[in-house]
């Protein structure tokens, strides 16, 4: 029966995230499955609520007054706060500040490369048996927010499956077999 359940529970997942995506943009409907896949985690208790929080806060809550300095100019400060951020709310992450700063260069290898998520992370002592997927999201997000959709997909893809990084291209007959004469089809091309 558990399985059962467990089916159903994934079949509607799916119907629900097909018929909100259909009425999202593309770069929206992968912001839309990164949430669900968030989502369906805590729900699970993979991650902890206060670690999404974590993720979807940064270091907004931070004093940059109050914390310490960034060890090398070629981090941006934003970076640097989030990677404090992490230090204070993740075991995962609580020798980060100290791992950027004793292996400065290869963290700037790493930082500047064109896809650092595809690449080894510097060693970060903490964090060595536990850099999971969504402990690389939380790395990303910090150090380089411009690739978080990449590694996002394949986040998506470890919780939710395939099925939910697809580009399915809009079936305008489904949408009007779906509507009715109190729930019209509104088209905006853009």
């Amino acid at each position: 029966a558990a399985l059962r359940v467990k089916e159903i529970v994934e079949e509607l997942t799916l119907l629900v995230f097909r018929h909100v995506k259909r009425g999202l943009f593309s770069k929206d409907a992968d912001v839309f499955a990164l949430l669900l896949a968030l989502r369906v985690n805590v729900a699970d208790e993979v991650i902890a609520e206060d670690q999404l929080h974590c993720f979807l806060k940064g270091s907004f809550s931070i004093n940059p007054e109050t914390v310490r300095r960034k060890p090398y100019n070629w981090i941006p400060e934003t970076s640097w706060l989030n990677c404090v951020q992490l230090f204070h709310s993740m075991q995962t992450f609580r020798d980060l500040p100290d791992s950027i700063q004793h292996f400065g260069e290869q963290w700037r290898y790493w930082h500047a490369s064109e896809s650092p998520e595809t690449h080894k992370i510097p060693d970060i002592p903490s964090a060595s048996e536990r850099m999971d997927r969504f402990a690389l999201l939380l790395l990303v997000r910090a150090l380089r927010m411009d690739r978080i959709l990449f590694v996002a997909k394949d986040y998506v893809v470890s919780v939710l499956g395939e099925k939910f990084v697809e580009l399915i291209p809009f079936n305008l007959d489904a949408a009007v077999a779906d509507s009715s004469e109190k729930m019209p089809v509104v088209c905006i091309l853009s």
